[in-house]
Formats: C-alpha cells, structure tokens, sequence
C-alpha cells in the first residue's frame, strides 16, 4: 500500500497522506481468504494509525466506496464517526479499532470481529448495478450470508426505501485473521449483550394477548454479564449470567403491565424470548463458527498459573467442545409515561 501512494503522484496532483483515515475497508473476498495480514502490513508506516474502524464488505470494497454516497454529510470522515456512533448506540454494530482487531487476532483467548457492510439490493442503482470505482456501471451480485439468519437483518438485505445505498449493519467474525462468517443485525445486538455493554436496544416480543400483538421494550444493561469459568483437565465448563433491565415502550395488545402481576409476567415474556436466543447464538459461535468472538477466554484464562499454560492449553481448539450454560435475569425498570392502557379493549 505504501507503494501505491508514490504511484498515485502520477495522477494527483497532491502530497498524499492518510494520517486523516478513519476506516479501512476490506473486501470479503480478502477476508476469507487469510492475506489480512498482508494487506495490513502498511501498519508499520508512520502514518497509519491504528486508530482506524476496520468495515469487511460483502462484494468489492472498491464498488462499497464508489455507492457510499450519505444525503445528509459531504465530509466522508464525519459520516464514518456518526454512522457507528449511532449503529453502535442502536448495538446493530460492533464497533472494533484496527488495533482491537490485531490484538485479539493475535490473543489465545478471544477472536476477532468487524463491522459488515454492503450495498443495499434494494437501492442499487439501474438494477441492481452499482458504481464502480472507475465511474462505470457494474453488476455485483452479493451472496447470501450462510447459517440460518440468512433472510434476517443483514448489510445488503436490509429491506428499506432511500438515503444512503451502502448498510452498514451485522458482524463479521473471523478465527484468527480469516473470516468463517457472519453475525446478522439481531445477533450483534446479542453479542453486544454478552459483551455487556447494551446501552440501547428497542426489541418488539410478541404479546400472547392478542395474536400478532407485540410488547416493544427498551433494553439497556447496567452491568457486565458474569461469566465463572471451571476446568478439569480438558474439560472447560462456563455459566454466563446476563442481566438486562428494560422500560415498556409500547403495549399493543393494550393488556395491563404495570400491576406487579403484570410486571412479572411482562418480564417472563422478555426473558423467554431472549433466553433461547442467546443460547442459540452461542451455539452458533461453538458448532458453525468455531470462533469465541464471546471473549469466554478470557475467564478461562484464569484457571491458569502462568501465561505459557494458557497458550499451550490452545482455547481456539478447545472452544467448540466447551459446555458453556447461558443464565438470564431480567428486571423491569420502567412502564413508560402511560400508567393504565390507552388502547380500546385494555384494562
């Protein structure tokens, strides 16, 4: 790469320097195929910093570039700050610096993760074509993500109407620096929380009131999921407890969940819907992946006299057959502004 900014004076007319860069833009092709430490090589130079968000595209990183075109900023390095800003206060992303992705790459206790971007199907101009990076027209179709989230919410299948073609929306997760797969919208939301840091998210759980009514919550942690590692021998046992407070948002079935009656149940409904979840979502980093981008390692660790120990132990290996036990608290906080139901037919 640093060659290629020499290259580039033979048709800018500007000293090139990209102490400016806020993120790097990888194509899933590279991705998947173990060279990202080549292409991050140029790290070394002292102009890159490693302060930079690392985004993996879905098709050409080129054609992403060519089709990010945001109605609301011309500054293309505000628009990178707002959009995970605001991706991350929602938890549909992951935010991850260079240096996070390196340094977990090279840990034996976690694996490393990025924010997934695409070019939305729906938006693609002419047809589905989108902007190459010469100007020209080109068809990139994008393959669907595997596993069983494959219609969910996803970068380049988010189904909506106008603004900026590319989504920015999902996770990519890697064992080690090759990538083995994706995490849709809802289960980056899941990650965050396993992570512990949910400041946000507005989930809707169906209300068994009425079919086809949903109960839209809030969620938000106030503390960070406990995780109590075990082992003997090989054998690695861990029991996860997630606590998750929540504030009613809204209550279509018009049903009556401010009563302690009502709030228990309403906190039943959350648990039940987020508990299985959160188990299949391990399950899928265990049996699918074969990634622990869960940070679980670092609790195994701590079984461990000396650091040698633990790399030797080889977690990444370990990982899949590990028997790991997701708990779920859930609590909740607040019933919004409304204290009786305003819908007809409530209580």
């Amino acid at each position: 790469m640093t060659e290629a900014l020499d290259l580039m004076a033979a048709f800018v007319a500007r000293q090139i320097n990209v102490t400016h860069l806020k993120a790097v833009f990888i194509g899933e092709e590279l991705a998947r195929s173990g060279r990202l430490p080549e292409a991050l090589a140029a790290t070394r130079f002292r102009e890159f910093r490693k302060t930079v968000f690392l985004m993996v595209t879905r098709g050409q990183a080129a054609d992403v570039l060519a089709a990010n075109r945001p109605p609301l900023e011309i500054n293309p390095g505000r628009f990178i700050e707002e959009i995970v800003a605001h991706g991350s206060r929602a938890a549909l992303i992951r935010p991850v610096l260079l240096r996070d992705f390196m340094a977990a790459a090279a840990s034996p206790s976690e694996e490393p993760f990025a924010i997934l971007a695409a070019v939305n199907r729906g938006e693609q101009p002419q047809g589905g074509q989108a902007p190459s990076s010469d100007g020209s027209r080109v068809k990139t179709p994008l393959p669907r993500p595997a596993g069983p989230t494959a219609p969910a919410q996803v970068a380049g299948e988010l189904a909506r109407s106008g603004g900026n073609p590319v989504d920015f929306l999902g996770t990519a997760v890697f064992r080690g620096s090759r990538m083995v797969g994706t995490l849709d919208g809802e289960e980056t939301r899941l990650l965050t929380m396993l992570h512990g840091d949910l400041r946000r998210a507005f989930t809707a759980v169906p209300d068994p009131h009425r079919e086809g009514a949903h109960l839209v919550v809030n969620l938000r942690q106030s503390r960070r999921p406990a995780v109590r590692a075990t082992r003997d021998g090989t054998r690695v046992k861990l029991q996860v407890d997630v606590m998750v407070d929540f504030e009613l948002l809204e209550v279509q079935s018009g049903a009556d969940y401010t009563s302690p009656e009502g709030r228990r149940a309403a906190e039943g409904l959350v648990r039940d819907f987020l508990r299985p979840r959160l188990e299949g979502l391990v399950k899928r980093g265990q049996r699918e992946l074969r990634a622990d981008v869960f940070r679980f390692g670092r609790a195994v660790r701590t079984t461990f006299a000396t650091f040698p120990e633990w790399a030797a132990f080889n977690w990444p290996e370990r990982f899949p057959e590990a028997e790991i036990s997701v708990d779920l608290q859930v609590k909740l906080r607040r019933v919004g502004l409304e204290r009786r139901s305003i819908i007809p037919g409530g209580d």
